[in-house]
């Protein structure tokens, strides 16, 4: 059998992978897969974090973040999902973007200036619990947790100002 089509059968799969991402019945099975498959599934997922599903586009972050930073390339995407309109997508982008690791952070640190503030908001705790040292995401931070209605941006607000205020006080210890 060619390369060509091995690919092709390959690609395949990994797009019903995809699609069994929407089905609880299928969804773990599918996600495993999609992992085990590693780098050659990120193409795949990038294309799905587009998709109409919201459920799709979350757990397509999920595995790409899952698959770490081989999935970098994934990066523009994932950013951009900080912007969705739907909340589980949004934090599902910003863990991804938390496992890719330090290829993000140029990426995470422009979306800081956003003006969709729950864009500006993930991006600011991604680039927190990926680098605690990272002083610059701790007044959005401050402010979410100040005013957000949202349970979960308010627990995530909390969790990196957490972990920032740890970050200063062993550098003050030192």
């Amino acid at each position: 059998m060619s390369d060509e089509l091995v690919n092709k059968n390959q690609t395949s799969e990994l797009k019903i992978h995809v699609n069994e991402l929407a089905k609880r019945e299928t969804m773990w099975p599918a996600f495993h897969a999609l992992v085990k498959s590693g780098e050659s599934s990120v193409p795949v997922l990038i294309k799905a974090l587009k998709e109409d599903d919201d459920i799709v586009r979350a757990v397509s972050a999920v595995v790409l973040g899952e698959i770490g930073p081989i999935a970098d390339q994934a990066i523009p995407d994932l950013i951009q999902l900080l912007h969705d309109n739907n909340k589980e997508a949004r934090m599902s982008a910003a863990l991804a973007l938390i496992k890719i690791g330090n290829e993000a952070v140029q990426a995470l640190e422009q979306c800081l200036q956003s003006d969709n503030p729950l864009a500006k908001f993930w991006a600011a705790w991604a680039l927190i619990m990926n680098d605690s040292s990272k002083m610059e995401a701790v007044p959005i931070l401050k402010e979410a947790w100040e005013t957000s209605k949202d349970k979960y941006v308010t627990l995530a607000a909390a969790e990196g100002l957490s972990k920032a205020m740890k970050w200063r006080i062993d550098e003050l210890k030192e």
